[in-house]
């Protein structure tokens, strides 16, 4: 049996998001060169390549940029580098993250006043090369283990830290500084952002519950490299890959709990990859997600759990539900005012929106097994909606703890519920499936807007329910849709898709306070959106090439939708 444990926290921090948010907006890519590694991953680099920027070296920066708009990444250049690009005529696009330039703020200010300059940090870092190329010469050193401590640093020291050093290490190299100098005055200023501290922390409460953990990240991105170090120095085995590609079987065989994180670099698509990887290598040694032997009469030649019959979904929601979370309720409201104002409003109606006893889709799914449908999808179906309504249960004791009453009815929740009503089987399916993307990346975001941990449990089972969901719902879309002719499909397709971005232009209007709390722009939202629904897709066409290899029931299929 293989579980598989996200990170609390892992992934894209808000710095990376904005700064490929930026990027994406850029009208005249052709005309835009990268001034270094915007992020450090793979799969950013080559859509950035394929969008035709010119990506500079990341230490290569002595020459000036041919093309006349230069975009400045997250990581940061000094000031005498910016104004060398403007003296130049150079348009800038500075994706800088707030919390780097919070550094070069700090270090400046204490080399103003005459402090001799520490930064703890990785020496030849893009990000710290930054910060020392304004810093006075001879009056500032660059430290990333306590042993590197000079003996000699001045009357007067000031500390700033890399924003993505490990707390202890930063911490170490303070006590060092102040122990090696006790009659210099120090000033320390902790400039370790809060989501590099968030994924430590995370990580290291991860190896406490799994045998092994996957890392995700660039090679060369120092935030992922520092994870995996912390997993290793906890004792737990780690693995750093870039990509599902790297993954290899003899990691994952025989393990029942895998960890899952990831760097600030990382994109979602490429986590959500490697965890599928993670599924089908488990599953090709007889195992899946919840631990269910793939090696009777049942199992296809395609070890992926989109392939899954229904009696198998049967079996995977029957171990969901059995499986309750631990949710720290609280006797008292977690949300401070800002929070609440933010998503209370916005939690009532996706608390509706979870209540639906699914009479329609029932009553559509009991005409497709007359058909000559598969009987299973019935039972399956009445789980995932037991599911949902264990959703709406934990949304519905989080609002009263928080003292917010629970809606009756509400006129986009209304919107689903007659689209749904509209057609068949596929349909239903097809507006459900919208509704589980659109809230894997409101859930999300719900996260990111609140410290309340009740709203942060809550979210996390929810999301890892939801990408079953989608898994669930699109596989069966496929069964539907096999022997449908081209025509059909792409007309099918075209209004799906016409659908999809009114709901997900319904669900910004009226969810925008939670996606803005988090940090979540409207094109940062479009984006996620758009990825999940892309991928979703790859599950119908799964699906429909496994049946194309059977013997499927087409026809019965076809009438149903």
């Amino acid at each position: 049996m293989v579980q598989i444990i996200r990170a609390e926290h892992l992934g894209f921090c808000f710095g990376v998001r904005d700064a490929l948010a930026t990027a994406e907006s850029v009208s005249h890519p052709e005309q835009t060169s990268v001034y270094g590694e915007l992020v450090h991953n793979q799969d950013v680099t080559r859509d950035l390549n394929a969008r035709q920027f010119e990506l500079l070296s990341e230490l290569d920066r002595d020459s000036l940029p041919d093309r006349p708009v230069v975009m400045v990444t997250a990581h940061g250049i000094s000031n005498q580098r910016r104004k060398r690009l403007m003296d130049a005529g150079k348009e800038l696009v500075d994706t800088t993250c707030p919390l780097v330039r919070r550094v070069h703020d700090a270090a400046m200010m204490l080399a103003e006043r005459g402090y001799f300059v520490v930064v703890i940090g990785k020496p030849d870092h893009v990000e710290v090369l930054g910060i020392v190329e304004d810093l006075p010469p001879g009056r500032w050193a660059v430290v990333s283990d306590p042993a590197d401590v000079p003996r000699q640093l001045g009357s007067d020291i000031g500390i700033v830290c890399q924003t993505t050093m490990p707390e202890e290490i930063a911490l170490a190299c303070r006590d060092r500084i102040a122990e090696l100098h006790p009659d210099s005055s120090i000033r320390w200023v902790n400039t370790i952002c809060r989501p590099t501290r968030q994924r430590q922390a995370a990580v290291d409460l991860l190896c406490k519950q799994v045998e092994v953990v996957v890392v995700v990240g660039g090679s060369n991105s120092n935030n992922t490299r520092r994870l995996v170090d912390r997993c290793i120095a906890s004792g737990c085995q780690a693995y750093h890959v870039q990509s599902e590609d790297d993954l290899k079987s003899e990691w994952v065989n025989r393990c029942e709990r895998i960890g899952l994180t990831a760097g600030t670099s990382t994109p979602d698509a490429t986590i959500d990859a490697v965890q599928q990887r993670i599924v089908e290598l488990s599953a090709h040694e007889g195992q899946t997600l919840d631990g269910q032997n793939l090696n009777g009469p049942a199992a296809t030649a395609t070890s992926s759990y989109a392939l899954w019959d229904n009696s198998q979904w049967i079996q995977y929601f029957i171990r969901n539900l059995e499986e309750v979370p631990t949710i720290p309720w609280s006797d008292s409201p977690t949300l401070n005012d800002a929070e609440r104002s933010a998503i209370a409003a916005s939690v009532q109606t996706f608390q509706l929106g979870e209540s639906g006893e699914g009479r329609h889709i029932k009553r559509c799914a009991r005409n497709w097994i007359d058909l000559g449908g598969d009987p299973d999808y019935l039972a399956a179906l009445t789980l995932f909606l037991q599911e949902e309504n264990q959703h709406a249960a934990w949304l519905g004791r989080l609002l009263t703890q928080e003292g917010v009453p629970l809606l009756q009815k509400q006129w986009s929740d209304g919107c689903f519920r007659f689209l749904r009503h509209l057609a068949g089987l596929r349909t239903s399916i097809s507006v459900l499936v919208t509704a589980e993307i659109l809230a894997q990346v409101y859930y999300l975001a719900l996260m990111r807007a609140t410290d309340s941990p009740t709203v942060h449990a809550i979210c996390r089972r929810i999301l890892r329910d939801e990408r079953a969901h989608v898994v669930f719902q699109q596989s069966q879309k496929g069964k539907l849709s096999e022997g449908w002719i081209g025509i059909h499909r792409f007309c099918v397709q075209t209004v799906e898709n016409i659908l999809f971005e009114v709901a997900r232009r319904i669900v910004w209007h009226e969810h925008k306070s939670v996606f803005l709390a988090a940090s979540m722009d409207w094109t940062a939202y479009r984006n996620r959106t758009s990825r999940r629904w892309s991928a979703a897709g790859k599950w119908t066409r799964n699906t429909l090439v496994a049946g194309n290899s059977t013997d499927s029931n087409g026809e019965a299929s076809a009438d149903a939708a």
